[in-house]
């Protein structure tokens, strides 16, 4: 399956955070993998003076595991499609913050009708928040701006069925392969005037890998870093061109 995204865009204190957890669980009980990404620019893991801060201070990123938790700890990510490609295998990708990416749908997180004018982004499927608890403002929203507005809290399995229907996720190239950038085609996917086959990349497949001759399932933002380094570093041969490229490796015998 397709790895697939949507976003949750609002203000500090709008239920970003809640409409994610009760999200997640309606779709991991139902068998999906469900992976949750958290961009927090404003907040530390790791404190100065900590093994994890001595750490990160060498390497690019650090997965720190305790009793209860795990985490990885990533030193600004050039963008989102570099996290992703850190995610072995999900069914979807729950985000929150990223604001500036456009690879994948919105649900707009809302505490008041006067938030979501600067919200909007030609991204939404969906808005949520505290704002789905008032009736009143809940029709008006739904009556001027088309969207279905869900409570999060006590109608998870309304909004994952939304999320269900219409998350996906671009993979940033800006190829123009399809005609557009990611970002128009994003756009065009959620009005419903394009699809994501659109996308040339993702539909085919850039790299495939096998063990022993078993396929290993490989995700479309990890098939980008391999072909990206891998091209990458072949381009500097000499007599290299672009085309088909097949790589054997061998495993060294025992004691070798």
């Amino acid at each position: 399956m397709m790895l697939r995204a949507v976003s949750f865009v609002g203000f500090k204190g709008s239920g970003k955070t809640s409409a994610i957890v009760n999200v997640a669980k309606v779709l991991r009980e139902q068998g999906y993998v469900v992976a949750t990404i958290k961009h927090m620019p404003e907040h530390d893991l790791d404190f100065k003076g900590t093994d994890t801060y001595k750490q990160k201070s060498i390497v690019h990123y650090v997965i720190a595991v305790g009793k209860r938790h795990t985490a990885l700890i990533v030193d600004n990510p050039d963008s989102l499609t570099d996290v992703l490609r850190m995610i072995p295998k999900a069914d979807f990708v729950l985000i929150e913050g990223f604001k500036k990416e456009r690879i994948c749908p919105r649900v707009l997180c809302v505490k008041r009708l006067e938030e979501i004018p600067y919200l909007l982004s030609g991204l939404e499927i969906a808005i949520t928040g505290p704002i789905a608890t008032q009736d009143i403002l809940r029709r008006e929203v739904e009556a001027r701006y088309g969207l279905k507005v869900v409570n999060s809290l006590t109608e998870p399995e309304v909004l994952a069925s939304i999320i269900k229907e219409k998350a996906f996720l671009l993979p940033g190239l800006n190829c123009g392969k399809c005609g557009y950038d990611c970002s128009t085609l994003a756009e065009l996917i959620v009005r419903g005037e394009r699809n994501v086959e659109s996308c040339q990349f993702l539909r085919a497949s850039l790299v495939e890998l096998t063990i022993n001759g078993t396929p290993l399932e490989l995700n479309e933002f990890l098939q980008k870093f391999l072909y990206n380094m891998l091209v990458g570093a072949l381009s500097t041969l000499k007599g290299f061109h672009e085309g088909e490229i097949t790589i054997r490796i061998r495993a060294p015998p025992k004691g070798g």
